[in-house]
């Protein structure tokens, strides 16, 4: 099993966030053993500012998107770690996302699971977990629930047992123990395959879309079935 962490803030830095992440670092690595654990983060990527559908479609290799994007496909497990800033995700973690974009539209990831995690004082959560939320059942994961810390109200002991429950949770996601509300990524899959047919065969993201394994599934839970099984 590959575990991918992308992290929005500079892991470089100083601050009770990245305690927590650097905790989490080592335990998911003790416990993927065999895999790999694949870190990003705000301090250590080149992405640029997307301004333009055109700069979402750019996947140059001068830059550590195409490195990036290749080590989700190989990983089972996406976690998003996002600060809290007012009532957001960071500027770090939205420039990730805003770099794929064009993932909303497409859904390459199924059959991989997400956990989204954000970090405030004490405040804010919800709007940042519901968002990345919604951003990675575009992309086509199921997500696990999502993990809120207000580290302003925490001690360390408690910061440490977030961390043997997220482990846990990875460790389920690995057994087969867990069963996922699909409702909402249906949904989202089922509008994808519409408008597909909605595009003519040279447009852009349905060449993408047509390179997936499952593009010619029916449903979600049909691609979720076929992707789970290489898994």
């Amino acid at each position: 099993m590959n575990v991918f962490i992308y992290y929005g803030n500079d892991l470089n830095k100083s601050s009770g966030s990245n305690i927590f992440v650097n905790k989490l670092i080592n335990s998911a690595k003790k416990f993927v053993k065999d895999g790999k654990v694949y870190l990003r983060h705000g301090g250590d990527m080149k992405l640029e500012y997307i301004s333009n559908w055109k700069d979402v479609m750019n996947f140059d290799t001068k830059l550590d998107k195409q490195q990036i994007a290749n080590e989700i496909y190989d990983s089972n497990i996406i976690i998003l770690i996002s600060p809290v800033f007012i009532h957001n995700v960071s500027s770090f973690m939205k420039i990730f996302l805003d770099n794929f974009a064009v993932w909303t539209h497409i859904a390459p990831l199924v059959g991989k699971v997400g956990l989204p995690i954000s970090i405030s004082s004490t405040n804010g959560n919800v709007f940042v977990n519901n968002y990345l939320t919604k951003i990675m059942n575009y992309w086509g994961l199921v997500t696990c629930e999502p993990v809120s810390l207000e580290l302003g109200l925490m001690t360390e002991d408690a910061l440490d047992s977030y961390i043997r429950q997220i482990i846990q949770t990875m460790e389920e996601i690995d057994t087969g123990g867990i069963n996922f509300d699909t409702t909402q990524v249906e949904y989202f899959f089922d509008y994808i395959l519409k408008t597909m047919l909605t595009y003519q065969k040279n447009h852009p993201e349905k060449i993408l879309f047509d390179q997936l394994p499952y593009s010619n599934c029916q449903t979600f839970r049909e691609a979720f079935e076929m992707m789970r099984e290489r898994y």
